[in-house]
């Protein structure tokens, strides 16, 4: 039998990549998203950790996807969130 049963790597990252892409939570940093046997692992810079767990999420969410590893960095892009509202 010569078909796979999975998905192969690069047809996932692809997969995994559009769906962070749409995602409008996520913003308009680029995300690398590399896979190695059904392994997802995301880098980059995000700028909130909730966009960084959005984007873990999404990736653990494809069919296929074995495992996430997140190396997102989250950018601060205001220095410290001390100025919550009063």
């Amino acid at each position: 039998m010569s078909g796979m049963p999975f998905i192969g790597d690069e047809i996932l990252a692809a997969q995994v990549k559009a769906a962070i892409s749409m995602c409008s939570s996520i913003g308009v940093e680029p995300i690398k998203v590399k896979a190695q046997d059904r392994v997802i692992t995301l880098a980059g810079t995000v700028q909130t950790l909730e966009q960084r767990e959005w984007a873990e999420r999404i990736a653990a969410g494809i069919p296929g996807v074995r495992r996430v590893i997140n190396a997102l960095l989250v950018r601060e892009t205001e220095g410290p969130s001390s100025l919550g509202a009063a």
